[in-house]
């Protein structure tokens, strides 16, 4: 259901892309790689379509505020 609501994740280099910062987005609020893998291993609803929305959401803004840093600097 998630990926059907997402055909942009469908390349695999998106998808590798969004992956990868949302491990980094974890990360950078003390979330450890280690424990994300407990949580997808052992609750359903981090997995969960609804649970994916979200993190898809949380990273994109993620990504919108590191961009924003990044213009801003070069003012």
């Amino acid at each position: 259901r998630f990926m059907a609501s997402h055909p942009e994740l469908a390349d695999s280099k998106v998808l590798t892309s969004i992956q990868n910062d949302a491990v980094k987005m974890f990360e950078e609020r003390g979330i450890p790689k280690e424990r994300l893998r407990q949580l997808w291993q052992s609750d359903p609803n981090f997995r969960s379509a609804a649970g994916q929305e979200i993190i898809l959401a949380a990273t994109k803004q993620w990504r919108a505020e590191k961009a924003a840093k990044t213009i801003n600097a070069t003012l």
